[in-house]
C-alpha cells in the first residue's frame, strides 16, 4: 500500500516538474485572460461567516468574497496592462420566528484599468514571476434591503446605487504551471475616493488561474541588427 502511494506522488512530482519546464522554456505570451477569487476586507466588513441562533432568532453574516474577471496584454518585455471587472458582496440575513425574514446585501462592483510590472523580463527562465501592480477607475457601491413579512403577501425592497471613483495599489505573483497556464497569487490595497479611511477602502485578497496565448516579439530598431555568436558575445552594426 505504502509503495503504491509512493509510485503516484512520484508519477504527481514528475509531472508537476514537468509542467515547470515546460513553463521555463517558454514565457513569453503576448496577451491572456484570468479568474481570481477574492476576500476584501473591507473597513466595515466582519472577516469570517457568522452565525447566531436563538430561537426564534437566526442571523447569519457572511464576510465579504467575490470574483474577478481580467483581461491582460503585453506592454513591453516585463509590462503589461489589465482591464478588470468584478464583484464583491457581503450578504446578511435575519429571520424572526413565525414575523418574517430581513436580508441586507453591500456590493462593490470595481471597473478598473491598470498597469502590472514583472520583476523579471520575459526572457527569465524562472517558473515564480512576482509583480507590482497598480490602477484605477469607477467603484459601484451598492445597497440591497429586503424585508418580507410571513404573515403578508407584501414584501419591501430598497436599493441604492452610487459610483466612485478610486484606485489600488498592490503586487502579487504568477506561478507557471505551463507556457500557457498559471497560478495568480494577488494582493492589494484599494482606495475608494483615493480615501484611506473611507469605509469600503481595504485591502483584497486573491486567488485564481491566468491563461495566456500568442508570442511576444521584441522590437528592434530597423537601423540596428543584432548577431549573437555562441560564446553570447553580441555584436552590434549600425547602417
Amino acid at each position: 500500500m505504502k509503495s503504491k502511494q509512493f509510485n503516484v506522488a512520484t508519477f504527481l512530482l514528475l509531472v508537476f516538474l514537468f509542467f515547470v519546464q515546460s513553463a521555463m522554456a517558454d514565457n513569453n505570451r503576448k496577451a491572456g485572460i484570468g479568474f481570481r477569487g477574492t476576500y476584501w476586507k473591507m473597513g466595515d466588513a466582519s472577516q469570517t461567516v457568522h452565525v447566531v441562533t436563538n430561537p426564534p432568532e437566526a442571523l447569519v453574516d457572511f464576510g465579504n468574497g467575490g470574483g474577478y474577471f481580467y483581461i491582460f496584454s503585453r506592454m513591453g518585455d516585463a509590462a503589461w496592462m489589465e482591464f478588470t471587472m468584478g464583484a464583491v458582496g457581503k450578504v446578511e440575513s435575519y429571520s424572526q420566528g413565525y414575523w418574517g425574514e430581513e436580508v441586507s446585501v453591500n456590493a462593490v462592483t470595481p471597473v478598473l484599468l491598470g498597469v502590472r510590472q514583472d520583476f523579471f523580463s520575459y526572457d527569465t527562465e524562472s517558473a515564480l514571476i512576482p509583480y507590482i501592480a497598480f490602477g484605477a477607475g469607477p467603484y459601484w457601491l451598492s445597497e440591497v434591503y429586503s424585508r418580507t413579512a410571513y404573515s403578508s403577501i407584501n414584501s419591501e425592497v430598497l436599493v441604492k446605487s452610487k459610483a466612485n471613483i478610486g484606485g489600488y495599489a498592490g503586487g502579487g505573483v504568477n506561478f507557471l504551471l505551463t507556457s500557457w497556464l498559471a497560478i495568480n497569487l494577488d494582493a492589494r490595497y484599494h482606495f475608494i475616493r483615493f480615501d484611506v479611511h473611507h469605509e469600503k477602502s481595504g485591502w483584497e485578497y486573491g486567488l485564481g488561474l491566468a491563461f495566456s496565448w500568442g508570442k511576444y516579439k521584441k522590437y528592434y530598431s530597423p537601423r540596428y541588427h543584432y548577431h549573437r555568436h555562441r560564446r553570447d558575445n553580441i555584436h552590434i552594426y549600425i547602417d
